[in-house]
Order: C-alpha cells, then sequence, then structure tokens
C-alpha cells in the first residue's frame, strides 16, 4: 500500500497506523512541519487593500441596484426596490 493513500492524516497518528496496516514502512510521528497542501487549506483569504478614494466630491459617483421581484409586495403594491450609494461618503439618501 503507498502511503499516499493516507491523504492529510495526523503526523501524531501515524505511528498507529502502522500497526493496523501491513505493509507500510516505519513511520515517526514526531515531525514538525505541515505538509504544504494542509497548510494551503487552512490559509484563509487577505483582505482587499484599501483603496484611494477616487471621487472627491460627493455625488461624483452613485451605485445603484435593483432588488426584486420580492416575495410579498410593500404597501403600495410594489415588489422591485432601487438602492444608491454615494461613492464618496458612502451614504445612502433616506427613504421617502
Amino acid at each position: 500500500m503507498n502511503s499516499r493513500r493516507l491523504a492529510h492524516i495526523n503526523y501524531k497518528a501515524l505511528p498507529y497506523i502502522c500497526k493496523a496496516v501491513t505493509g507500510l514502512p516505519e513511520l515517526k510521528g514526531d515531525h514538525e512541519g505541515v505538509c504544504n497542501g494542509c497548510a494551503q487549506g487552512k490559509n484563509i483569504k487577505n483582505p482587499f487593500p484599501k483603496r484611494d478614494r477616487k471621487t472627491e466630491g460627493v455625488l461624483e459617483l452613485i451605485h445603484s441596484d435593483v432588488c426584486g421581484p420580492m416575495p410579498s409586495s410593500s404597501i403600495n403594491g410594489y415588489v422591485y426596490y432601487v438602492s444608491f450609494i454615494n461613492d464618496y461618503s458612502h451614504k445612502r439618501p433616506g427613504y421617502i
């Protein structure tokens, strides 16, 4: 049996596996490192870098989005809504 078939087993468990499975070479459980696959699997993504503000004033760039249809309608019967966000201040206009 190829020792690669053990995948990413904990190094401390290796000596016990050698006793339970025939054909494996004697493996020691005193390994200090972590395999590359395990280390990459446990990595988390780095946050996006802070960007310099591209806009220099209020209302210079507006982001908008349409959401819907919603499962239930509003009091006036609407099932969609539109949102607007100011890029400079990251604020949205109040509801009317």
